[in-house]
């Protein structure tokens, strides 16, 4: 009966799947690139170093900041349009209490896709 309790004790402790750092985090719907997975994809096309294309890709995000924080849109050709909208304030419930609150007006970024961009996502052919 010690055997039986020990081998169950054993199977308790079984190592379960092993969690490794994947250069791609996989969600329920999707997989999520990070900044240090889309560098690693921009050196392989590139034949740059890692290093370099993080580098390069955080210039590139500084520079979109900045292009916002001075309030401009960002047009690129075949991918879309990034702007800031301004949203008014509105009146919103508590989805527990139902109670109201008013939520202030502020800015927001919106991202318009090309119709090519569009149709690379659902997969079909423009």
């Amino acid at each position: 009966m010690a055997k039986k309790a020990s081998a169950a004790k054993t199977a308790e402790k079984a190592p379960e799947a092993k969690q490794t750092k994947a250069t791609e985090t996989q969600t329920a719907k999707n997989i999520i690139l990070g900044k240090k997975e889309l560098a690693a994809k921009f050196a392989e096309k590139t034949g740059l170093t890692k290093a370099q294309a993080e580098s390069q890709i955080s210039v590139l995000f500084d520079t979109v900041k900045e292009a916002f924080a001075a309030g401009e849109e960002i047009r690129i050709h075949g991918f879309g349009t990034f702007a800031i909208a301004d949203q008014a304030a509105r009146t919103v419930r508590n989805p527990r209490t139902g109670e109201a609150t008013e939520c202030a007006a502020k800015k927001v970024l919106r991202f318009k896709p090309t119709p090519g961009l569009k149709a690379l996502v659902n997969g079909e052919s423009e």
